[in-house]
């Protein structure tokens, strides 16, 4: 799936929203919820255990959101640092994603009002849903060293944005009400 179609898929369902987690908690909070991926809403995780707590529940809630093998497509919000210190290439082009150019105008206009938008790129990309085909990205953002990232069924629309207190998850119902349920210890 190109970038031209992954954005297509998005705006299917969110029309004008900019895939960011924040953004989509302020233009739809019907289909909202939050997901701690940490016991107490705890942020950064600091051990390795506390680390394998947040993958587990990234892996449990995005099993019940999103269908095995189904097409996801995958944002990230980047500062601009899209390669490592020693030259190796990042996990952004490691994962095959694709720098979005020019950056959605009317995305930019809204993120603007919260963000240096001069420096900001948008990279997307699609793949296959698997458990744990996404834990190397969650992690990163769980531990705060990548910007905003959103993922998102391309069939349904339903999106999860980890970060690094957990999991803002955007979703249709009855599958919100589902997970909601199934949850419901590890709700905000």
């Amino acid at each position: 799936m190109n970038v031209s179609a992954i954005i297509a898929a998005w705006r299917r369902t969110y029309v004008q929203t900019p895939p960011i987690g924040f953004m989509l908690r302020q233009q739809h909070p019907d289909a909202w919820l939050r997901v701690h991926t940490r016991p107490l809403g705890k942020r950064l995780p600091s051990t390795e255990s506390e680390r394998d707590t947040v993958l587990s529940r990234w892996n449990e809630v995005a099993g019940a959101v999103l269908e095995p093998r189904e097409s996801v497509g995958v944002f990230v919000m980047d500062a601009g640092q899209t390669s490592s210190a020693d030259g190796d290439p990042s996990l952004l082009e490691r994962m095959a994603m694709s720098r979005i150019s020019p950056f959605p105008s009317d995305w930019a206009r809204q993120l603007d009002e919260y963000m240096e938008m001069s420096a900001a790129a948008l990279w997307a990309g699609a793949i296959g849903w698997t458990a744990t085909c996404l834990d190397e990205l969650v992690l990163a953002a769980a531990l705060d060293k990548m910007g905003a990232v959103t993922v998102f069924s391309t069939k349904h629309g339903d999106a999860l944005c980890p970060y690094d207190g957990g999991i803002d998850a955007v979703l249709r119902d009855p599958l919100r009400r589902s997970v909601a349920t199934a949850f419901g210890e590890w709700l905000a």
